[in-house]
């Protein structure tokens, strides 16, 4: 379409009228093309601007059922002939029909409206920029018919343009009729559109409700079909109309055999009358629904349990119901309800004592047995609580526990003491848990039974032990150490056949001694009372210390002891004492069962973080039908070749208690070649071991000083006391060992008597001439130490410390040099020794005699007496007095206001574990050599002086 030119109002008048019927024609061209409201508004508007009849036009419609006028179009013609939109900038213009407004009253009385001195500008939706002479006056025409306005134009024009565009107004009527007519027409297609659209959505909707209703029918019937529930339709004549197919798989009936018959035929006979009443109630609408139990006829005779729901229908005389097969579950209540009888017959008639105890400590329940205990009717228990039966000394015990059961925690093996109705106490052991909901405690479940007789027995079984302990082994430790000075030549020379008995005698108390020993450590472990003083062990010094130990015993066997395989500075963590007590049993074991002429080896390795010590022998290796007995008491495999042999079957059993309790592993494995081999395992400990820059640490600042012309012996030497941590030099010649002496300041020196040219007796006199070193500790070790010592009558005079023959006893010489380093020097150690058995005393006398002098006190009072007279380095105790406990003397030395002095518990019995702070070490009789008691001795001074002077 081309613009038109601007119309001139200066013109004939039927220059305008050809225009607008111009525009007319086209309008109506459109309108009938289209039936879109908008394309309709939009061409007139265009029309009525671009052809100039008006320079600008809005378009307002009426929505009476709205009850507001919307502007919907806008158009104004520019100076440079350009028709521009402004639909958008109106599009926000809504008013109520009933509003204040021009466009509202229009729209309400369908008269034209002139407004003159009408200025766009104060209103920016019409204000027109590019005008220079906006229009001041302002036509609002109505489109109506008959009384209904279905729209209001809007224009507007300058004052000298207000005829003419009140011409063009007029001329408009016939296009505006015209509009309004295809506005009609617009609105009839719209509804006929929109009833179309109803029509065929409705149309849509009716065949998607058929085919859902269809599918739930489709459904409902697949859900009756399938479901495993027994679902019917019963008439009130008592017949089934309707059965889905779970009837048949349930009872074994056809459909039409139990449509057949009445219903009620099928119910078992002692379920009828009930059934019928259920019935008859639903059908006289006594009830909506109902719910009950029975029980219906198989086809093979048996009957089912139904558990039914049911409802009914008065206009079709129907009832509708469902039953589950509830027969496993009525045979579980069953069987629940016997076995809850069981438990609480149980439970009632249990010997036992029984109780259930609120989370306050009131108790909820108590057995027969528990009653009849402590003495209380059902009545009394009500409103006692668990803390009113407990003893006075058991009640912080008990609270500790019962917190800790309180918190989900099962505790075994409670000890405590219940004080029945009539006040006497009985003692009770048992196990306590708690019913948990939620992580809420509910109740609290203990079982106790009555330990009263058994600690009674305990108790004396306990007495019995500690007078078998000291009745049997200290005359047995006098007998076998005065066996042993005996033998050691301390009585002087023996004729062969004396020695032959003495030796005997003494081999023999060594296997009674094991024997005691063995039964007593048994009871100990059975008993938890066996004591354990745990610590870091260094592993070789222990492994090496226990097969020297051993090399007397495999010698009577005619077997010998290796050491294979060793880890330097490898320590775990233990009580020495029972790890050498473990490797000795293993060791003896392992000797006893080798061939003559067979080699023991001894091995420590190390696997992951763990050090393995293993013990293998060559002998016939354990049978399969034995292997699982092998840690078990008094097992012997042969027990007629073991009596040979000697031995209780106690050592193993004995051993794996004790690896158990220091959280190792023990185990054996039969040797590919035969033999087998017993492996002891536990955890690496770690400890440093060296300084800052290091260097190894050295436990002591002046060293030893070896004197010994054979190198291979003197390297031994070396290796021993450097394991020990001491500083070692070595002399080669008597002229040698001169110069060391001349050069520095020793503690201690060992001394071969047999040197190049030199007498070692002649040399010992010398060193105690010099003024240097006339102090000087000196330990002999030769091949002729016994002979010499012996041709030395004054040895103490010179300060021989020991006297040791070759081969060399390792422990025997660190012992010896521990004794070397003691402070003050050249005078004895003073003991005071309380012991009721003198022969016992004497023997440890003269087993001390180098180093110590003993003060006998045989009692209490008489050690009392003499402790608060004299002045002692240290007291050697047993335990068992006539006149009380010998425990009792560590309050009077506490007491002392002098420094504290050192304790040893020397003793047929154990000492109790609370004791051992107390005492710096603590020794059985029967199981403590001399040279064992005189080196803890030495130890113990040692360390006590050592803390004195640090401190």
């Amino acid at each position: 379409m081309t613009d038109s030119p601007k119309p001139d109002v200066s013109q004939p008048q039927n220059v305008d009228e050809i225009r607008l019927l111009d525009s007319f024609h086209r309008i109506s061209r459109s309108m009938l093309v289209s039936m879109d409201r908008d394309v309709i508004l939009d061409t007139m508007c265009r029309e009525i601007v671009h052809a100039g009849i008006l320079r600008s036009l809005m378009v307002a419609l009426v929505d009476e059922k709205k009850r507001e006028v919307r502007v919907v179009k806008g158009y104004v013609r520019t100076l440079s002939d350009q028709i521009r939109d402004r639909s958008d900038d109106f599009s926000e213009l809504v008013y109520g029909l009933d509003d204040e407004n021009i466009t509202a009253e229009v729209a309400r009385t369908g008269t034209m409206q002139v407004i003159d001195g009408w200025d766009p500008r104060l209103d920016s939706k019409f204000d027109r920029q590019d005008e220079p002479n906006p229009p001041k006056v302002a036509y609002f025409i109505p489109v109506s018919h008959g009384p209904k306005v279905y729209a209001v134009l809007a224009t507007g024009s300058s004052p000298e343009e207000r005829s003419a565009t009140l011409r063009r107004i007029d001329a408009m009527a016939p296009l505006l009729d015209h509009f309004v007519i295809a506005l009609n027409h617009i609105r009839q297609y719209e509804k006929a559109q929109s009833f179309s659209t109803q029509l065929a959505r409705s149309h849509h909707d009716l065949g998607h409700e058929m085919e859902e209703r269809k599918r739930a029918e489709q459904e409902l019937k697949l859900f009756y079909h399938l479901n495993l529930d027994m679902m019917c339709i019963a008439g009130f004549d008592g017949y089934f109309r309707h059965l889905n197919p779970s009837w048949s798989k349930t009872l074994g009936f056809t459909d039409e055999e139990l449509k057949a018959r009445p219903f009620i035929e099928f119910v078992h006979p002692d379920d009828r009358e009930k059934t019928v009443a259920a019935a008859a109630r639903l059908a006289d609408k006594s009830i909506d629904a109902i719910a009950f139990e029975n029980r219906y006829a198989c086809k093979d005779g048996s009957y089912r349990w139904l558990s039914w729901n049911a409802t009914a229908y008065e206009p079709f005389e129907a009832i509708y119901a469902t039953a589950r097969d509830i027969t496993v579950h009525r045979k579980a209540e069953q069987a629940l309800k016997e076995s809850e009888a069981r438990y609480s017959d149980l439970f009632e008639n249990a010997t036992d004592l029984i109780q259930i105890v609120s989370p306050d400590g009131d108790y909820l329940y108590t057995n027969r047995a528990w009653k009849e205990s402590l003495g209380y009717t059902d009545a009394e228990i009500e409103g006692l609580s668990m803390f009113d039966i407990l003893h006075p000394d058991q009640q912080s015990h008990c609270h500790d526990v019962f917190s800790r059961v309180m918190t989900g925690e099962a505790v075994g093996r409670v000890e405590t003491i219940f004080v029945t109705k009539d006040g006497r106490s009985i003692d009770v052991e048992g196990d306590i848990n708690c019913k948990m909901d939620n992580g809420r405690p509910v109740s609290t479940r203990g079982i106790f039974r009555d330990i009263t007789e058994r600690k009674i027995v305990d108790q004396m079984k306990s007495e019995f032990i500690s007078t078998v302990s000291h009745e049997l082994r200290t005359p047995l430790t006098s007998i076998h150490g005065s066996l042993g000075l005996i033998v050691g030549g301390v009585a002087g020379e023996l004729s062969e056949q004396t020695r032959s008995l003495i030796e005997i005698a003494h081999t023999n108390t060594d296997r009674l001694v094991r024997l005691i020993n063995d039964i007593l450590d048994m009871e100990k472990i059975e008993s938890g009372r066996m004591v354990f003083n745990n610590g870091p062990v260094l592993l070789m010094p222990l492994v090496r210390q226990t097969i020297e130990s051993n090399r007397g015993y495999a010698d009577g066997f005619g077997v010998t002891l290796k050491l294979v395989a060793s880890i330097a500075d490898a320590e775990v963590f233990g009580d020495h004492d029972r790890l050498t007590q473990v490797l000795t049993n293993l060791i003896s074991n392992a000797a006893k069962f080798s061939p003559e002429g067979e080699t023991v080896e001894v091995a420590v390795t190390q696997r992951d973080n763990k050090y393995q010590v293993i013990v293998a022998d060559h002998g016939p290796g354990i049978s399969s039908d034995f292997q699982l007995k092998v840690f078990q008491k008094f097992a012997q495999e042969d027990a007629t070749n073991t009596r040979q042999k000697g031995g209780t079957g106690l050592g193993l059993s004995i051993s794996k208690a004790i690896v158990d309790r220091l959280d190792g592993d023990i185990w054996f494995e039969n040797g590919t070649d035969g033999g087998t081999n017993f492996v002891v395992e536990f955890p690496v400990h770690e400890r440093m071991t060296q300084d800052p820059a290091g260097r190894p640490v050295s436990k002591f600042q002046r060293g030893v000083l070896i004197c010994e012309d054979d190198r291979d012996i003197a390297q031994l030497l070396r290796l021993l006391l450097e394991k020990e941590g001491y500083q070692v030099d070595v002399a080669y010649s008597v002229e040698q060992a001169r110069r060391l002496l001349d050069g520095g300041s020793y503690a201690a020196m060992t001394l071969d008597l047999i040197l190049p040219g030199e007498d070692g007796l002649a040399f010992i006199k010398e060193i105690r001439c010099r003024k240097d070193t006339q102090d000087l500790p000196i330990i002999v070790v030769s091949a002729k130490a016994r002979d010499s010592q012996k041709d030395l009558q004054n040895g103490d005079a010179v300060w021989v410390i020991d006297w040791i023959d070759k081969p060399i006893d390792s422990s025997r010489l660190s012992d010896a040099v521990s004794m070397a380093y003691l402070p003050e020097q050249g005078r004895k150690i003073q003991i005071l020794h309380i012991e009721d058995d003198q022969d016992l005393h004497s023997v440890v006398t003269t087993q001390l005699r180098a180093v110590a002098d003993l003060t006998w006190a045989g009692n209490l009072l008489d050690a009392r007496r003499r402790l608060y007279e004299g002045r002692y380095d240290l007291v050697l105790l047993d335990i068992g007095l006539p006149d009380g406990s010998g425990l009792d003397i560590l309050t009077d030395i506490r007491e002392r206001s002098s420094s504290t002095i050192p304790v040893i518990i020397f003793s047929g019995q154990d000492s109790p574990g609370s004791t051992v702070q107390d005492v710096a070490a603590s020794l059985v009789k029967s199981k403590t050599s001399g040279e064992e008691l005189v080196g803890t001795i030495v130890d113990v001074i040692r360390d006590s002086r050592v803390a004195r002077k640090d401190g």
